[in-house]
């Protein structure tokens, strides 16, 4: 995906138009339909299932939050951040970066793990087959 696509603040309307796809499958029971993702995925996920009320469950670890201080960030993330938004230079990329990775009003309303992957990981997928109806 980053090759092809810029990162965008907009990004639920992608996971819409797939959802959208799934809907149309009669394989598919779209009242059990969740969404997974870790680190810059998770963000996707989290920011998707809060404008997407088709997602029943949403489970989203190493999520950012924010990038307030990409300034500051060390240059090989900062370069990998603006690849994925599609500036050539750390410095171009700032301001879009810090606007476009902020959840803002989202991120307050979710209860976060952390450091404790080994033990949350199972229960992540307990606590998404029970809401979803599936067999644990």
């Amino acid at each position: 995906m980053y090759s092809q696509t810029r990162m965008r603040p907009d990004f639920h309307r992608c996971a819409s138009a797939v959802v959208d796809w799934l809907e149309r499958r009669p394989e598919i029971d779209i009242g059990r339909l969740g969404v997974l993702g870790r680190s810059l995925d998770g963000f996707y996920a989290l920011h998707s299932a809060a404008r997407g009320p088709r997602f029943k469950v949403c489970i989203a670890w190493g999520v950012l939050f924010d990038l307030s201080y990409y300034d500051t960030m060390a240059e090989p993330g900062a370069l990998g951040f603006a690849y994925v938004a599609g500036y050539a230079d750390r410095c171009l990329a700032a301001l879009y970066l810090k606007q476009t990775l902020n959840l803002a009003g989202t991120a307050e309303r979710v209860h976060c793990c952390r450091n404790l992957y080994r033990i949350v990981r199972p229960r992540m997928a307990d606590w998404a087959a029970e809401r979803l109806g599936g067999r644990l």
